[in-house]
């Protein structure tokens, strides 16, 4: 299979193991890993689609610069993929395009 030969672990990591939710699926990775390459490793190689042609989008930098890798992460849109640390319990769904100030959820203890 294709992403067989894209994206797998050149060595074989030991330590320890979490899980967390991309689109509802649990994935069980390495608590260092990126969630970009959590989910790379799991075989996931679509994480958003474009805007404009509704195109599947992934990783493709791995160091932030290209913003290919943008996913809604615990509620929050626009997320770098592979910025950020995976966490136990993280959810993290597809991102159909950018988001607007207007999606992001209201940040706890701020009050009008």
């Amino acid at each position: 299979m294709l992403r067989d030969l894209i994206m797998r672990r050149v060595d074989k990591k030991k330590g320890k193991t979490i899980t967390f939710y991309f689109e509802d699926k649990k994935i069980k990775c390495y608590e260092d890993d990126t969630v970009a390459s959590a989910l790379l490793a799991s075989g996931e190689i679509i994480f958003r689609h474009s805007s404009v042609n509704a195109t599947g989008r992934g990783p493709y930098c791995m160091m932030g610069i290209c913003y290919e890798c943008l996913l809604k992460i615990n509620g929050f849109p626009n997320q770098q993929a592979c910025m950020t640390k995976v966490k136990a319990g993280m959810r993290v769904t597809k991102q159909i395009t950018l988001a607007g100030i207007q999606d992001y959820p209201e940040p706890p203890g701020i009050e009008e």
